[in-house]
């Protein structure tokens, strides 16, 4: 560039510092302090400016130490994930390795972690806690698990929610929790408020209600502004309201199961298990969901298809049941107990048994501590495919194994999907057990159900 061109730009420059100077250094030190301020403050921004409100109704009585998923989804994500190959992901572990006989598993940290309020999160925070096994701590980004015996599937133990409750606050969450209610003289919760933490997100309240009647009633009372049921009954209670909009879709995590009691004198034939399954009309079932046949979840990498259900022969069942009932030594009398919101099917259940000759109660009020029930018929949350070892194995019986079933044979297969780390060997193993399970009905899988969501139009 010139010299005498130089110049005359310096001296322009110069001229326009000296004129605007105050102005340029305000503008500067006033654009860093909202950029400070916004750095510093980022969470509280967003919240105040979070206009836009959702307000969703669940049913059933929570605590902050049970809150449903439908809330943890959205506070906090899992250490683990596991993805549908049957291999694990994280968003909150960087890496991680463990020794040839699966006794050390080490988890190395992203850094940098915080929870949803700001505060630091470190290996010291994941909250988990495993019989036999000693937790030790390296660095602020790494946690030791020593196991006291292998076990191959332990990362699927670490497929968990990541979160403190005191205070209550999740890690890479999209929500922090910002207010509670409880219930007038309970620990019940009555309402949670979610902050966003992220911009372009409404901010959410939740109310909890006892059934999904009480749900229904609240929608119309407009206290809440959407909620999702099993029940079919809100798409014909609301098709012509023109403000709202019902959707169905399909729940593949739960299933709606029959339990029975092995050692109940009738129940432990297990042709009188079959007889009843089968007495169940398949048509009223599709009503309520997706046929099941398996107590593996189709989500499941090791869920086998081919699996047939029960012939449906009503005549025949009713003829076997009877049979059973007529030649009962002990008592013939069933106890059903399970839910108000599956009454209808429960009816259906109570006829078959009346028309085989059979007596039966239905009891929707609960089981208190140890009560027990003939059958228990109840929305299932399917477990990880190595938890249904808590469900089946016989060592579980009387706490997990509800139905005090036990097969030595299932027992193996079991024990040997939890010592092998061969993908195709676990297949096979619990495609063995599946077929082991459904063949001798200790409990018996009906349908995985629709779910009903109703949404106000805004």
């Amino acid at each position: 560039m010139p010299q005498k061109k130089f110049r005359l730009y310096y001296w322009i420059v110069l001229a326009f510092l000296k004129k605007y100077a105050l102005y340029v250094i305000g503008s500067f030190f006033i654009t860093s302090i909202v950029i400070a301020l916004y750095i510093f403050f980022s969470r509280e921004i967003i919240q105040l400016f979070a206009t836009n409100t959702q307000r969703v109704g669940l049913s059933g009585a929570y605590t902050l130490d049970n809150l449903p998923r439908e809330v943890i989804d959205v506070i906090t994500v899992p250490l683990f994930v596991q993805k549908v190959d049957g291999t694990y992901e994280s968003d909150i572990v960087k890496s991680y390795s463990y020794n040839s006989d699966f006794t050390k598993y080490e988890l190395t940290l992203h850094r940098d972690l915080v929870y949803t309020d700001g505060t630091p999160f470190t290996s010291h925070d994941i909250p988990f806690v495993f019989k036999d096994v000693t937790i030790s701590y390296p660095t602020p980004e790494k946690i030791l698990f020593e196991l006291s015996k292998p076990f191959p599937l332990f990362i699927s133990y670490l497929a968990k929610p990541v979160y403190s409750t005191n205070p209550f606050r999740g890690v890479k969450g999209e929500y922090i929790l910002t207010q509670v209610r409880y219930v007038r003289g309970g620990d019940r919760l009555e309402k949670i408020v979610l902050s966003p933490l992220m911009v372009n997100k409404p901010k959410l309240v939740f109310r909890f209600y006892r059934s999904e009647a009480d749900l229904i009633t609240a929608y119309k009372l407009r206290e809440i502004d959407t909620f999702s049921t099993t029940g079919s009954i809100v798409t014909e209670t609301f098709s012509e309201w023109s403000d709202t909009k019902t959707t169905q879709t399909s729940d593949f995590k739960r299933v709606l199961a029959l339990f029975f009691d092995m050692e109940h004198p009738i129940l432990k034939e297990r042709d009188a298990r079959m007889a009843l399954y089968g007495s169940i009309p398949v048509t009223l079932l599709e009503q309520y969901g997706n046929i099941a046949v398996s107590p593996i979840s189709p989500l499941s990498v090791n869920y086998d298809p081919t699996i047939p259900r029960i012939a449906e022969n009503p005549e025949v069942n009713r003829a076997i049941l009877k049979k059973f009932f007529s030649e009962a030594t002990e008592s013939a009398h069933l106890k059903l107990a399970t839910s108000l919101e599956l009454i209808n099917l429960a009816h259906t259940i109570k006829d078959v048994v009346e028309g085989a000759s059979g007596t039966i109660t239905v009891d929707v009020e609960g089981l208190r501590p140890g009560e027990r029930a003939d059958m228990i018929l109840g929305m299932w949350d399917i477990p990880s495919d190595v938890n249904q070892y808590f469900m089946w194995h016989s060592s579980q019986k009387g706490r997990s194994n509800i139905t005090r079933y036990e097969n030595p044979k299932v027992d193996k297969l079991l024990e040997d999907y939890r010592a092998t780390d061969s993908a195709s060997m676990q297949k096979e193993l619990l495609i063995e057990f599946q077929n082991k399970i459904v063949d001798d009905a200790p409990a018996v899988f009906l349908y995985y159900p629709y779910i009903f969501t109703v949404t106000r139009n805004k």
